[in-house]
């Protein structure tokens, strides 16, 4: 069992990580309720994902698809979050140094990373465009995006909802 190195001064350790959000908005900036739209690829839908830990246990990961054609709902997913972990750890997320950019009604992922407290957002617009991010955050967002795609899902409603975990990120 990992060491918790929460504290001033001691270094960012991977396993002191106990919540992760990665959500993807593809709405076109015209209609909010993506309800409406019904889209064919995973890459262009809108959804959320969350892993976390509530200090006791690791608890299944939520997940909600708002969009995707045949694929519409709220599911479990078989990743955890030492899987997205792993993922961060192996793009050296506490080292990321990604564009910092001011842009409205675009596309958007955004990845909220709690640790120890401490709440680092990372913003990445337009992922497709490599002149709009740098390819390490770029890299990250592919393999989050791959990693929740490659996750069995088991649904648990038919209906698609809003992430009851705000709080967390926004306080």
């Amino acid at each position: 069992m990992a060491i918790a190195k929460c504290g001033t001064g001691n270094p960012a350790s991977y396993d002191d990580i106990d919540a992760v959000m990665f959500t993807q908005n593809y709405s076109n900036g015209q209609d909010n309720t993506v309800y409406s739209r019904r889209v064919a690829t995973f890459d262009r839908s809108t959804f959320w994902v969350f892993f976390w830990n509530n200090g006791r246990e690791e608890l299944p990961t939520e997940y909600s698809q708002l969009d995707l054609k045949d694929g519409l709902g709220t599911f479990k997913l078989s990743t955890t979050l030492e899987d997205v972990r792993s993922v961060l750890q192996r793009h050296d997320f506490f080292h990321l140094n990604p564009t910092d950019l001011l842009i409205t009604d675009t596309m958007q992922n955004i990845l909220y990373v709690k640790r120890c407290g401490v709440i680092t957002t990372i913003r990445l617009y337009k992922y497709y465009d490599p002149t709009f991010q740098d390819r390490a955050t770029l890299a990250l967002f592919d393999n989050l995006r791959s990693l929740v795609k490659a996750a069995s899902a088991t649904r648990t409603s038919k209906t698609p909802k809003d992430f009851e975990q705000t709080l967390i990120f926004n306080p």
